[in-house]
């Protein structure tokens, strides 16, 4: 599937973009965002081939320890690169992800996120933190968790905040406060979500509240 090259960070381009390890076929597949994230057209080459032909070749050795540890010993990995996209522009580019696991606990694939970290959506991450300023705290506490989770750096941990912000239409704020609710529930060490899976369920309104409001109108 051909997507649109080219599309400048933060001006139209894909919030998201996911990717997938099998790790029983050893294969990366992508989401139809991840191109328009990274700038480039589907040719249908191998997606960790395309990737790493168009990263800084400083930055390559790094993105390949992190994924072979995360291959060899599945868990939480992050890191980040940069690259060209079609239109010689420079990209960096976030990532961060975790082992899918199945009923037996057994880790049968990876699911990474990737995110634009370039100077024009740093700014807009920056600009959606100062407008909660009232509730720094809790984007701090969160924050403070997504870096210690992933290795993380402040800036890329903002980012990926922000972007479920965009992502949900809900306020930074409000998600920050839904985690902080959502990490104090967890169940049992061991069986616990990942933080990845805690976000995606911020963007939802609590359960409990929707549970109370058909309880009263099963009973009014």
């Amino acid at each position: 599937m051909a997507s649109t090259p080219g599309v400048p960070a933060g001006q139209g381009g894909a919030v998201f973009a996911e990717a997938t390890f099998d790790i029983a076929s050893a294969r990366w597949t992508w989401s139809p965002e991840m191109y328009v994230l990274i700038g480039v057209r589907d040719t249908g080459r191998d997606p960790s081939v395309l990737v790493f032909e168009r990263m800084h070749p400083s930055d390559r050795p790094v993105v390949a320890e992190v994924l072979e540890q995360a291959v060899r010993e599945p868990g939480p990995f992050a890191g980040q690169y940069r690259l060209r996209d079609d239109e010689e522009r420079e990209r960096v580019i976030a990532f961060v992800g975790d082992v899918i696991r199945d009923a037996a606990g057994e880790p049968t694939a990876l699911r990474g996120i990737a995110f634009d970290v370039s100077r024009a959506s740093r700014q807009v991450s920056a600009e959606a933190v100062a407008a909660a300023t009232a509730d720094r705290a809790a984007i701090e506490q969160v924050k403070g968790a997504v870096m210690f989770a992933y290795g993380l750096d402040a800036d890329a941990a903002f980012g990926l905040l922000s972007r479920y912000s965009q992502r949900g239409n809900v306020k930074l704020a409000t998600i920050a406060s839904r985690v902080t609710d959502l990490m104090a529930s967890q169940p049992e060490p061991g069986t616990e979500r990942s933080l990845l899976q805690v976000l995606e369920q911020a963007l939802r309104p609590p359960r409990r509240a929707a549970g109370r409001d058909d309880d009263e109108a099963e009973t009014g």
